[in-house]
C-alpha cells in the first residue's frame, strides 16, 4: 500500500508543515543525497514522518529553511543509521540536533541483530518488504518521479513503529542506557568538523606496486581527474576509474614516444577539451625530471609496541568475545580490536583508564571491566 505525503516545495506549504510539526513529540527523519552523482554532495530531500503524517521537503526549491531547521533541532528525532544523515544535514545546512536522537540501527546492534540495515530490519521486525529500487537515483534532478517519491517516504513512514519495538526490547533487557549513550556518541561524531583531505590521496589502490616514474603519471592523471570532476560536478569515478588510471600510467611509461591517440581505450566522454587536458597532464609527467618523481612510499611495518602488545591484545579480544557471546551481541559492538589494542598497550586496570585509552563508552567499560582487568593482571603475572 502506497503512503500519502505532503510534498513541500514552497514557503507557504513549509509554514503549514512547521505549524503541524510544533505539536509532534517525535519526528522520524531521513535524507536523500546525491553523492553518487555529484562532486559536492548535498541533501536533496528531507523526509519526515510525525503523528502518522508524512512530509517530503525539497531543499532545492529555494525554501527558507531557517525556521524549519530550528524547530527540527528541538525535536526528539528517530533515524536509522543516524550518523550519515546528521553529517549530511550538518554539512548542507549547519544543522545540529539539540534533543534526543533515537538511532534504530544502534538499537538493532545492541539487540544482537546480524542484519541491521533498514530494509532487513523492517522485514524482521515488522514483516514489511521494501524495494531497493531507487537507492542510486540522482535525487538532485527535477522533476522527481512518483516512484522516487514513493521510495523516499518509505524510509520514515515505519520508523516510529520500528523504534518502539526495538526500544521495548532494550527496556526488557535493561539496555536502554546503552542505547542512549551510543546515540550520544553518534551525534558527537557526526558534529565533528570534516577531516582535512590527505595530501597523498592520489596514491590510489593498486599504486603500491608501481615504480616512481609510473607514480608520476598516476599523480598527474589523478589531479586532472579531480579538476575535471570538480568542473563537471561529477564524482571522480565517473570521469575515470582507478583501474583505468593505473593502466594509463603503465602505458605512458612503456610508450614514451606514442601519442595518447594510440593509447589505451578511454571513457567515451574523454574527448575534445577534456582529452586535450588529459594529454597535457601526461605530457607534464613525461617532462618531469627524475628528481621530481614521487618517492616510493615506505609502508611502515607494524610498530614494535603493537607487536609487543599483540599477545595481550589477542587475549583481550577473546575475553571481549566471551562477554559478547553471553549477551548475544557481536563482539565489535562491545569493543573493536583497535580499541582493545590501545588498552593492551596502555595496560591500565581502572575503569576510567579503559574508557580513556579505548576509548570506551561507560556501558562498555562497565561490562568489560572485570574481564579485561583480570586478563591484563594475568598477563602481567606471566610476563
Amino acid at each position: 500500500m502506497k503512503s500519502s505525503f505532503a510534498y513541500i516545495d514552497n514557503n507557504k506549504s513549509l509554514a503549514e508543515a512547521i505549524h503541524f510539526l510544533k505539536d509532534a513529540p517525535r519526528v522520524c527523519l531521513d535524507t536523500e543525497a546525491d553523492s553518487f552523482h555529484h562532486f559536492y554532495p548535498k541533501v536533496c530531500l528531507i523526509q519526515l514522518t510525525a503523528m502518522e503524517k508524512n512530509f517530503i521537503i525539497d531543499p532545492l526549491a529555494s525554501l527558507d529553511l531557517e525556521g524549519f531547521l530550528e524547530l527540527l533541532s528541538q525535536k526528539v528525532l528517530i533515524l536509522h543509521d543516524a550518523g550519515y544523515d546528521l553529517r549530511m544535514m550538518r554539512s548542507s545546512f549547519g544543522f545540529a540536533p539539540q534533543n534526543q536522537i533515537i538511532d534504530t540501527m544502534a538499537a538493532a546492534r545492541l539487540l544482537g541483530y546480524e542484519q541491521f540495515g533498514l530494509i532487513a530490519m523492517l522485514e524482521q521486525a515488522l514483516g514489511i518488504l521494501m524495494s531497493k529500487k531507487g537507492q542510486k537515483s540522482d535525487w538532485s534532478r527535477r522533476p522527481l518521479t512518483t516512484a522516487q517519491l514513493d521510495y523516499a517516504i518509505e524510509d520514515t513512514r515505519h520508523l516510529e513503529r520500528l523504534a518502539d519495538i526495538l526500544l521495548h526490547k532494550l527496556e526488557k533487557l535493561g539496555r536502554i542506557s546503552w542505547h542512549r549513550e551510543s546515540c550520544e556518541w553518534v551525534v558527537r561524531a557526526a558534529m565533528e568538523p570534516p577531516k582535512e583531505k590527505n595530501a597523498e590521496a592520489w596514491r590510489i589502490k593498486g599504486s603500491r606496486s608501481l615504480n616512481s616514474q609510473e607514480l608520476a603519471y598516476v599523480q598527474s592523471i589523478w589531479h586532472w581527474r579531480q579538476e575535471e570532476a570538480r568542473q563537471a560536478d561529477l564524482p571522480p569515478f565517473r570521469i575515470m576509474g582507478d583501474a583505468a588510471i593505473l593502466e594509463l600510467a603503465h602505458w605512458a611509461v612503456n610508450h614514451p614516444e606514442q601519442s595518447l591517440q594510440e593509447g589505451p581505450k578511454l571513457p567515451r566522454h574523454c574527448k575534445n577539451k577534456r582529452f586535450h587536458k588529459l594529454d597535457a597532464a601526461i605530457q607534464q609527467a613525461r617532462t618531469l625530471p627524475q628528481s621530481k618523481w614521487p618517492a616510493l612510499k615506505e609502508y611502515k611495518k607494524c610498530p614494535p609496541e603493537i607487536l609487543q602488545a599483540r599477545p595481550l591484545t589477542d587475549a583481550l579480544v577473546m575475553a571481549c568475545r566471551k562477554v559478547a557471546t553471553h549477551l548475544h551481541i557481536e563482539s565489535s559492538v562491545l569493543a573493536s580490536r583497535t580499541c582493545l589494542e590501545r588498552i593492551a598497550m596502555a595496560r591500565l586496570s581502572t575503569r576510567e583508564g579503559l574508557m580513556q585509552s579505548g576509548p570506551l563508552m561507560q556501558w562498555q567499560a562497565d561490562l568489560l571491566f572485570d574481564s579485561l582487568r583480570n586478563t591484563i593482571a594475568a598477563y602481567k603475572t606471566k610476563s
